[in-house]
């Protein structure tokens, strides 16, 4: 369930009482299923306010315009998958996890990532075609992502001894970037989000690009 900071965040109003909150967060979440089924075009205000019990003008009021509220949608994805990769994190350093078991416990939380989020990616990619600056925060978030995990990897034990690790650590990553995004778009295809063994698969890639002929 969302937080009511969460919902303060994403709401023009915040709403004041649990069952206000509870409204705003139906909304959103009809919304996403809905944004999912039927792309931005397809999304209505109207249909989104019935099925969560509320009506169109409350929905406005709370988010403003089509576009605002799609935004929020996205806002819920971004948030749930950097809390998300934050827990990661942190277990990783609780544990004393090894450079390799970070990198491929990240890529294996990357692939459940874009494989639960495939059809609402699938969207904004779309939108981005006429709409660039709609994959910015996505853009943004991955960054941000990298970032931290490449924070946890410098203190990790042992410590990566390859020189210009981060570089290469930056082309695999990209490369597995590159192979997710393209699942999405032509799923099913070559690779495909259901084969159980693509998290490995695309972890060594990461793995050896830092480390070649790693088994």
């Amino acid at each position: 369930a969302l937080s009511s900071t969460m919902i303060e965040t994403l709401s023009n109003h915040a709403p004041k009482q649990s069952r206000s909150r509870k409204t705003t967060e139906a909304l959103l979440r009809v919304g996403l299923h809905k944004l999912e089924q039927n792309g931005i075009d397809g999304l209505s205000m109207s249909e989104v306010a019935a099925e969560a019990g509320s009506s169109v003008g409350s929905l406005y009021f709370r988010f403003g315009d089509k576009n605002q509220f799609v935004g929020a949608i996205l806002s819920v994805a971004l948030n749930e998958t950097s809390e998300r990769n934050g827990r990661l994190l942190d277990a990783a350093v609780a544990e004393g996890w090894t450079p390799e078991e970070i990198l491929r416990r990240w890529v294996a939380m990357m692939v459940d990532v874009m494989r639960e989020r495939r059809a609402l990616l699938r969207v904004m990619l779309r939108h981005a075609l006429t709409q660039p600056e709609a994959w910015d925060p996505i853009r943004r978030l991955g960054h941000e992502m990298k970032e931290a995990l490449f924070a946890v990897l410098e203190q990790a034990k042992p410590k990566i001894t390859v020189a210009g690790w981060q570089r290469r650590a930056q082309i695999g990553l990209q490369v597995t970037n590159g192979a997710l995004t393209n699942m999405i778009i032509s799923d099913p295809g070559p690779l495909y989000f259901d084969n159980d063994s693509i998290k490995t698969e695309l972890a060594d890639i990461v793995v050896r690009c830092i480390w070649p002929g790693r088994n």
